[in-house]
């Protein structure tokens, strides 16, 4: 796993907190708030939910702070950052920025409306979007738009798609969830998010141009 633009001596009190960014079930809660369990997570956003799934993969990490934030939030991207203002509002306590992003579309807009709402709020943001969704080529044109914009507050994660659901229960390989619950837990302000053994999450297969023009160009992986 290689981790780009991570954050280190922070001393600001609250930089080793998470909130977690994607879809509730359908009738379920649409109010962000903090969790301790994942239980409660599924009471209010649905076992089956996004959110769920995420949660499930912060609480699979072999340490990870005691309490996160779970933000819903529909339509990926789209709506992330009016939900994300909104737990901002509601005087709710959380650093690092986790969106699932659903859809699996990155738009470049998005992603500089992040890095204003993330620089403007001190905060950092950590998106994931499916292998199968962006190519080394896209990836290179993709990166170099948020760089020359100054984007220094979002990171761009990319990993095998995230949401399946069996039996009523949702699970995924959330890279960004993975990597931000351990290194949390371990003091991100002191460190690197790079070079990290994390729980439930699989390696993927690359081809070896590809994986160089990946990573030269910023993309964690």
């Amino acid at each position: 796993v290689v981790i780009n633009n991570a954050i280190s001596g922070v001393t600001t009190t609250g930089v080793n907190t998470v909130a977690l960014v994607g879809a509730a079930s359908e009738g379920k809660s649409t109010k962000a708030g903090s969790y301790s369990d994942l239980k409660a997570v599924g009471k209010d956003f649905g076992e089956d939910s996004e959110l769920y799934a995420m949660a499930t993969k912060y609480f699979a990490q072999d340490s990870q702070p005691g309490e996160f934030v779970c933000i819903p939030c529909s339509g990926g991207l789209s709506g992330a950052k009016a939900a994300i203002e909104g737990a901002i509002d509601a005087g709710l306590d959380f650093y690092h920025i986790c969106i699932a992003n659903g859809d699996g579309a990155l738009d470049d807009t998005a992603l500089k409306s992040l890095q204003d709402l993330a620089a403007g709020n001190f905060r950092f943001v950590h998106v994931q979007v499916p292998k199968s969704k962006l190519s080394a080529s896209q990836a290179k044109t993709l990166m170099e738009s948020l760089k020359s914009y100054g984007c220094d507050r979002v990171a761009v994660y990319m990993h095998k798609e995230g949401l399946e659901v069996s039996d009523g229960e949702a699970s995924g390989e959330f890279l960004n969830v993975a990597a931000a619950a351990y290194c949390c837990s371990i003091d991100s302000a002191r460190g690197t998010f790079a070079h990290k053994k994390l729980k439930g999450v699989t390696g993927d297969s690359y081809d070896k141009t590809d994986f160089d023009e990946y990573k030269k160009c910023g993309v964690n992986m």
